[in-house]
């Protein structure tokens, strides 16, 4: 496991290279909304119906090892006033992947890029920015080879045609589909 630091609007933002996967440090994308505290910013992140969704169907197509039964238990309670979920908690109910939460000093939370762009949207039309754009801190556009940000950009477009796919499913004794809409 190694460590990227990448510059995004003046923000260090430290990327996991994990498993030939990246994963990008939410905790550093939430102090561009709030600097003193960042882990609310998550939370209140992930209390949304829209998020659980998007995270549901993010791990179902990534994660064999997914527990449906408590997404779908996380998903009808999401967006009642009374709902709260950490990172942690999401992590330890449901076996996710591609989130990872560690308390302490050296701790944070991590997003696979799927997810923590997705994390980067929100956060982008919550303080009604034209949104963060990612940067290659070691400049490789100059040298013009592809860089992260437009890897970032093609995954991300695959994941989404992927979760498209996915949510476009035709009805048991139906002949139209059935598309179920992920809402921010």
């Amino acid at each position: 496991m190694s460590k990227t630091i990448i510059s995004v609007q003046g923000l260090a933002i430290t990327v996991l290279h994990r498993n030939q996967q990246d994963y990008l440090s939410l905790t550093d994308v939430a102090r561009y909304r709030n600097a003193q505290e960042p882990f609310a910013v998550i939370n209140n992140w992930m209390r949304s119906r829209s998020t659980i969704e998007f995270l549901g169907l993010w791990e179902k197509l990534c994660n064999p090892d997914f527990k449906p039964l408590e997404f779908e238990r996380f998903k009808n309670e999401a967006g009642s006033n009374y709902f709260a979920l950490s990172p942690q908690r999401w992590i330890e109910s449901t076996q996710a992947i591609g989130i990872t939460s560690k308390s302490g000093r050296y701790g944070g939370t991590y997003a696979h890029r799927d997810i923590a762009f997705e994390f980067a949207s929100w956060i982008s039309s919550a303080t009604g920015s034209s949104g963060l754009g990612f940067s290659n801190s070691n400049n490789t556009e100059a040298t013009g080879q592809s860089t992260e940000r437009d890897s970032w950009k093609r995954s991300r477009k695959t994941c989404r045609a992927k979760a498209w796919k996915y949510a476009i499913s035709g009805t048991a004794g139906s002949s139209t589909p059935h598309i179920h809409r992920f809402g921010r």
